[in-house]
């Protein structure tokens, strides 16, 4: 009986294997097609954008990659279509933001910044107008709303730092003061301690744009 059940179990196996080995051959393959596709993540997402027509999440990213090297104008047309396909992604108008901004672009970079924090009140939109606003004239403007920004992101360090800027542009050095030190408190590093230091000591600040210097 036992060596009847091992040549019922033989064929069983022996398709076992074979089956095995043709998934392997099968994933190897396209393991090596995937890798003709692949020289950087950019190509990699150009190549499944073109398979994946009009997949928001696609082209978002793309945009991002784009941005990040430096080619606005291709990163600007990207984002923009992946707000064709999804106008609610608050997340591909703030990248929208940062491109109009380095085009500089002010106002629509800031209508793009303010439409993603009027989906979903997302840190990073905050953050990237706090900077816009502060590098504008109207620092009143830029004051009142990081003062709104800081309320609603206390342990965000960098609306913190835009805080200490617009609060001393505004000649208001006692709340810049208490922003430096919340700064120091998020940051506890030589840069936030020097600023906080600089104040505490009521030494003038050196500030171009939206940097201490």
């Amino acid at each position: 009986l036992s060596s009847q059940y091992i040549r019922l179990k033989k064929p069983a196996i022996i398709a076992g294997i074979i089956l095995s080995a043709f998934l392997l051959s099968a994933f190897s393959i396209r393991t090596m097609v995937r890798n003709t596709d692949w020289k950087d993540h950019s190509h990699l997402i150009a190549h499944d954008i073109k398979i994946a027509q009009n997949d928001y999440i696609l082209e978002y990213l793309y945009g991002l990659e784009l941005m990040q090297k430096n080619k606005d104008k291709e990163a600007l047309s990207h984002t923009q279509k992946a707000l064709d396909l999804y106008p609610k992604s608050w997340l591909a108008w703030n990248s929208l933001g940062i491109i109009y901004a380095k085009q500089g672009d002010s106002k629509q970079a800031e209508e793009a910044y303010r439409t993603s924090i009027s989906i979903k009140k997302y840190n990073g939109a905050y953050e990237n107008l706090a900077m816009l606003l502060i590098e504008q004239e109207n620092s009143k403007r830029a004051k009142d709303f990081i003062q709104e920004a800081t309320d609603l992101f206390p342990k965000s360090d960098k609306l913190w730092y835009f805080r200490i800027i617009a609060e001393y542009k505004n000649g208001n050095y006692d709340d810049a003061f208490s922003a430096a030190k919340q700064y120091h408190l998020l940051r506890k590093d030589k840069k936030s301690y020097t600023i906080y230091n600089y104040l505490l000591q009521k030494r003038p600040l050196h500030i171009e744009g939206s940097m201490i210097l």
